[in-house]
Formats: C-alpha cells, sequence, structure tokens
C-alpha cells in the first residue's frame, strides 16, 4: 500500500503542480478508483447502490476536462460581440 500511495504521490505531483486542472483531474481520479479496487479486501463484494459513484466521479472529471481543454474552449480572439 505504501509504494501506491508513492506513485499517486508522485502522480499527483507531475499531473497537478504548476498546471491547470483539465484532462489530468480525470487522468487522476481514474488512478485513484483502480488503486483502490485493487487494493480492496479480497471476496469484498460492492452493494448494488453504490455502483453509480465511480462512474459519477469519472464522470464530472470528464466535465472538467471538456471545459478546460483549450481544443474546446475558444480563445478571447476568436470571440465576437462588443
Amino acid at each position: 500500500m505504501l509504494l501506491v500511495a508513492l506513485v499517486a504521490g508522485l502522480a499527483a505531483q507531475y499531473l497537478f503542480v504548476g498546471q491547470r486542472p483539465g484532462l489530468n483531474v480525470l487522468l487522476w481520479i481514474a488512478l485513484v478508483l483502480g488503486a483502490t479496487w485493487l487494493l480492496r479486501r479480497p471476496g469484498a463484494r460492492i452493494e448494488r447502490a453504490d455502483v453509480w459513484l465511480p462512474a459519477g466521479a469519472l464522470l464530472f472529471a470528464g466535465f472538467v476536462a471538456l471545459r478546460n481543454e483549450a481544443p474546446c474552449t475558444p480563445s478571447t480572439s476568436q470571440r465576437r460581440g462588443p
């Protein structure tokens, strides 16, 4: 578990320090969800009512990526109007 925490910390340092939120948020959430899936207790079952939680986390992280990635947002020089 200590190795996973070290990898997660290094990934967070690389993904977030000096960077705007965007695709890095989606990658971080996917990394954390994958790590929790791998580190769960053997034989642990997921309650049916809790299945939506990882999907919702990925969905909202995807919204951050869509909102803040450069190809998805127009620059100020392309805007028209007063």
